[in-house]
């Protein structure tokens, strides 16, 4: 392995000052991905990204070209170059200002302000000093402050039955009967900790807490409480087409409970397609 390493490493200096499709293929060639396929495979993308990166079509994005470096066993700035990594990093750096410029005003944001922060870059790129910086969307912190900055309500729901997870294989009939019994349980538990409110568009965080850490589909959860989420409704005495469901947070507390935290914010009358 130390010997292959050292011949890519010998390869991708002879090639350092190739365009970067051509770098591409000859450090595909080199490692001994014969096919564009193989190297496709390993990466776990479709061939039509790499015909495109080695023809020149398009260019693979950061977090593409960080696991072709990872996969060929070089370095990051070895497969974009410098000068397009530093570029990166510039316009990172400007964006992470602007980002910490706006939470340093989070009662003077909006609804739809406070979640456009999403949009932000979630790769890590080098700065000019060599540390590492993240682009993130805002942290679980950053959004209670948001929350606690603006009038909301929220409500603690027991974890969704898993008759009701998307996955779960169940009869039609047994999971309408879980799911009613469900929406009813969350119905009221809503209406004694929160009550009716003002019919308006509300904007609906959703806390899933567990107490094991692994990766979970975001589309699943919020489609498992979707009977929780239509008691929560009844218990405000608000449709839930005026519900505008956010992305969820995911919390781990291995001494904690399985359970559900749904917080309701009034959007503001100036946005209400919601974000």
């Amino acid at each position: 392995m130390t010997e292959r390493i050292k011949n890519m490493g010998e390869v991708a200096a002879a090639v350092a000052s190739e365009p970067l499709h051509i770098r591409l293929t000859l450090l595909r060639q080199a490692a001994g991905f014969r096919s564009r396929r193989a190297l496709a495979d390993k990466l776990g993308v479709s061939r039509r990204s790499v015909d495109a990166w080695e023809s020149g079509d398009s260019e693979p994005s950061l977090s593409s070209a960080r696991e072709i470096a990872r996969v060929l066993g070089l370095s990051l700035i070895t497969i974009v170059g410098g000068d397009a990594l530093e570029e990166t990093a510039e316009r990172v750096v400007d964006r992470r200002q602007d980002r910490l410029d706006r939470l340093a005003h989070l009662d003077e944001l909006t609804v739809e302000e406070f979640e456009d922060l999403r949009d932000y870059d979630r790769d890590a790129v080098p700065t000019p000093g060599g540390a590492p910086l993240y682009m993130t969307s805002p942290t679980d912190e950053e959004r209670r402050e948001f929350l606690r900055a603006r009038p909301s309500h929220s409500v603690t729901l027991s974890y969704p039955p898993m008759e009701l997870h998307p996955n779960t294989k169940a009869h039609r009939m047994a999971k309408a009967r879980v799911a009613a019994n469900y929406k009813f349980a969350c119905s009221t538990i809503t209406r004694a900790t929160i009550g009716k409110l003002p019919v308006a568009v509300y904007a609906v965080y959703t806390e899933f807490w567990f107490r094991e850490n692994r990766s979970r589909d975001h589309d699943n959860l919020i489609a498992s409480l979707k009977a929780g989420l239509d008691g929560v409704a009844e218990g405000i005495d608000v449709d839930d087409s005026m519900f505008r469901i956010q992305t969820p947070t995911i919390v781990v507390d291995p001494e904690g409970k399985r359970e559900v935290v749904v917080t309701l914010t009034q959007q503001d009358e100036e946005s209400p397609d919601g974000v």
